[in-house]
């Protein structure tokens, strides 16, 4: 015979009210987890690809690189005019 339900309280409610409105960051859900292992297996099978594959999984990374590289690069000119990159 199954265990009977535990009982919903109103600090259940509150936290599950709260998990609705907060904003759930990419790194928090099972979508990420997802990603991350598909990431691994491609690591783990890459000389499986042919050719084609190989050259599209490429060209992805370096568009990846290429605008993750323009994300995190902020330009900032100091008074004296002299400009510095910070990542």
């Amino acid at each position: 015979m199954p265990k009977p339900p535990i009982a919903w309280t109103t600090q259940d409610e509150q936290r599950l009210t709260e998990l609705k409105t907060e904003a759930i960051t990419f790194k928090d859900t099972a979508m990420d987890v997802a990603l991350k292992q598909s990431a691994n297996a491609v690591k783990a099978n890459i000389s499986e690809l042919d050719d084609k594959q190989a050259l599209e999984l490429l060209e992805a990374l370096n568009q990846w690189q290429t605008t993750a590289s323009n994300d995190t690069t902020t330009t900032t000119t100091h008074a004296a005019g002299e400009s510095s990159g910070l990542l």
